[in-house]
Order: C-alpha cells, then sequence, then structure tokens
C-alpha cells in the first residue's frame, strides 16, 4: 500500500520526519516540524515557486520540467495537515507563472497566487500578508506562521523543491532519499549555477557535499578564470575559489567559512570583474528591495549601500564605519533581509581584503600601486 493512501494522515509527516528532509529555500529547517505544528489548525498550504534570489532557478525548472513530484507532494502534505486551501505561489507574469498556467492545477485542488515580483515579496509572511489581503512585505508574528494568529490565520508555507522532494519520497521511499547526501544533511537536492558557466543560470542535482569540482564539471566546466563563489545568493556569502573547491558543499562543510547551502545557488564571479563593484550592485539592489518598515531596512541598508560606494571610490576612512555598521544590522530587523546583507557585505570584506588596495584613493599606477586589475564592473 502506497503511503498516500495509508489511513493515518500521520503516516506523511512521520515519513517526513523519518526522511530528514529539510527546507529547501534557505532556512533548512526541519520540514515536519513545521507540519507537526499546523496539524488540527486548518492551515493554508502555500507551495512557494516565487525565487526572490535573482540567480535561482531551481524552482522554476520544477514547474517546467518535472512538476508531477511537486503536485504529488502538495496533495500530500495537505491531506497531512488537513490543509483548507492549497496554494502555488509565483511571481505575477515570470517564466514560472506562465509554466504553471499550463498545469492541471484545479485537477489537484490548488489554486494559482500570482505574488507581486521584488526581492522581499517573496518571503514567507510576506507571501501570507499578501494571501490575507495586505501588501506582499514581511510583518511580523508572535506565533509562527503555521500556528497563525488573529490577524493572519495559520499558514504552512514551504519551497516548491521542498514539496517536490516529498513527492519523491513518497514515491521512492525513505531509504532511496537517505543514499543521497549527508546523514547530517540527507537527500538529492537542486543547485543553481550561474556567472562564469555557458548558459547560466543553471540546475544540477546532488547532495549535500558535493564538491564544488563535481559541480562546475555537471555545467561543462568554468568558461573563464574564477575570482571567487557566492553560496546562496545575494543574502549568502562570499568564498574565495580555493578555499570554496577545497570543502565539501553542504552546511556542516561550509560553515567554518561562515557560509551555507541555503537555497542552492552558486555564482562564480569571474576574474574579470571587480568584486567590490559587483558587491556594491547588490547592496544597492538589496537596499532598493527593502520594505521601508524598519530602522535596519529604512537606514541602515542604504548607509551601507552608500558606504560601499565610498570604499570603492577610494575615500579614505570609510571601512572603519563600515564594519561598525554592518555588526549592527544582524537580528534587529522585522524579517531577516538586512541580516542578509550584513552577511554578503562582510563576507565580501573578508574574501576581497586583497582588492581593497587597489581602490585606495590616491592608488593607480601613478602613485606606485597597483590599480584594480578588472577589465569588467558587473
Amino acid at each position: 500500500m502506497s503511503v498516500l493512501t495509508a489511513p493515518a494522515s500521520t503516516r506523511v509527516i512521520d515519513l517526513v520526519a523519518e526522511s530528514g528532509l529539510t527546507g529547501r529555500g534557505g532556512g533548512s529547517f526541519p520540514v515536519h516540524r513545521k507540519l507537526t505544528a499546523a496539524v488540527g489548525r486548518r492551515p493554508r498550504l502555500v507551495v512557494n515557486a516565487c525565487e526572490g534570489e535573482p540567480w535561482s532557478v531551481k524552482d522554476r525548472w520544477i514547474v517546467e520540467n518535472d512538476p508531477g513530484p511537486l503536485l504529488a507532494g502538495a496533495t500530500a502534505l495537505a491531506r497531512a495537515v488537513g490543509a483548507r486551501r492549497v496554494l502555488l505561489a509565483v511571481h505575477e507574469g515570470s517564466p514560472t507563472h506562465r509554466a504553471a498556467e499550463r498545469l492541471d492545477l484545479d485537477g489537484h485542488g490548488i489554486e494559482l497566487l500570482g505574488a507581486p515580483g521584488g526581492y522581499v515579496a517573496s518571503e514567507a509572511s510576506a507571501l501570507v500578508s499578501f494571501l490575507d489581503g495586505g501588501p506582499a512585505v514581511p510583518v511580523t508574528h508572535r506565533a509562527p506562521l503555521a500556528v497563525g494568529d488573529r490577524r493572519h490565520p495559520a499558514a504552512v508555507v514551504q519551497n516548491a523543491e521542498t514539496v517536490y522532494r516529498v513527492g519523491q519520497l513518497l514515491d521512492r521511499g525513505v531509504d532511496w532519499f537517505r543514499r543521497h547526501g549527508t546523514p547530517d544533511e540527507p537527500g538529492p537536492r537542486f543547485f543553481s549555477l550561474s556567472g562564469a558557466v555557458a548558459g547560466g543560470p543553471r540546475v544540477v542535482e546532488a547532495g549535500a557535499g558535493v564538491g564544488l569540482a563535481e559541480l562546475v564539471a555537471a555545467v561543462g566546466g568554468y568558461t573563464e578564470p574564477v575570482r571567487a563563489v557566492l553560496a546562496s545568493g545575494w543574502s549568502g556569502s562570499w568564498l574565495g575559489w580555493a578555499e570554496a573547491g577545497l570543502v565539501p558543499w553542504s552546511d556542516e562543510g561550509l560553515r567554518p567559512l561562515g557560509a551555507g547551502v541555503g537555497n542552492g545557488i552558486v555564482h562564480l564571479l569571474p576574474a574579470s570583474v571587480c568584486p567590490l563593484v559587483a558587491v556594491g550592485a547588490q547592496l544597492d539592489a538589496l537596499a532598493r528591495a527593502s520594505a521601508g518598515q524598519c530602522g535596519p531596512c529604512l537606514f541602515g541598508l542604504p548607509a551601507v549601500a552608500d558606504d560601499w560606494r565610498r570604499l570603492t571610490a577610494g575615500e579614505p576612512g570609510v571601512l572603519d564605519r563600515l564594519r561598525r555598521r554592518l555588526g549592527l544590522l544582524p537580528g534587529r530587523g522585522g524579517c531577516h533581509h538586512p541580516d542578509g546583507a550584513a552577511r554578503n557585505a562582510a563576507s565580501a570584506l573578508r574574501v576581497f581584503a586583497d582588492h581593497l588596495p587597489t581602490h585606495a584613493q590616491g592608488g593607480g599606477r601613478s602613485a606606485g600601486r597597483p590599480a584594480c586589475p578588472a577589465t569588467r564592473g558587473v
């Protein structure tokens, strides 16, 4: 008898717990814990395929190329938690939206939720706010979303790949699932490779613990020399090219470097690109993407982005102030948006420390110092 016909809905949650499946959207939270918290609350189940990170394409790949396990997983999870509504969330007008419109969602009891575009609009609480008739911006909530409160009834928000893996798990079993990855981080997962790769972003399926060389080889190798790697996108961490290739790509393997697998983005920064300009463009975009609801986003992110521009221009005395500001951002926002920006910038200062002198005021060949050797800005 398949799991989907098992008499007890808790069997699905038990199977997810036994598999060790964690969220694939970036947080790596144990999936069964969120499901268990929602049982008996008649939650909404939101399958999040928005992908606010610009270089993430794995959820789009699922919807376009292999939606069967996604739909099966959503149906099973809805039964397991007693969901009153099931929604597939996509950015309005995106390629994923167009692909989702071609699916038989009605036949699976799934509604299509077209959310506004934007970096923070796909954050879990922002989707719940939009679903409940409010703006698609992160909202503060004392209780977990899966539990709900008087303003926002219970909602289970799961990344599309997470739900896709549930569908595979129900079809192939725990033993198959745990053959992939590591004992502490089991199961297959998708990585989105971009930057110095042909035709990127490209999707690669592997398990946690895979080596960077194997991931890059899977997309045909890099197209030009690489300076550094950004793990988990704009809200992630920079790694030097050499160190990134020496550790297993798992949360455990990357943790000593201040990084994690997160949402699976692996961006290879070409050596021909100025890293300070590249990071500055990301910080500018993150500042603009802010919902502007709290001090760290409203004031902190623009100040950090401005300091970074000044640092790139070689203005003296900026670095110490920038470091102080970065230390004030984490843990103080209404969501984790400022935390991600601070992590990006702080890791960039570490990885690109040897590049900073090429931007120092008065630097350049005329002052006896090497000028920035990059031939491209972004």
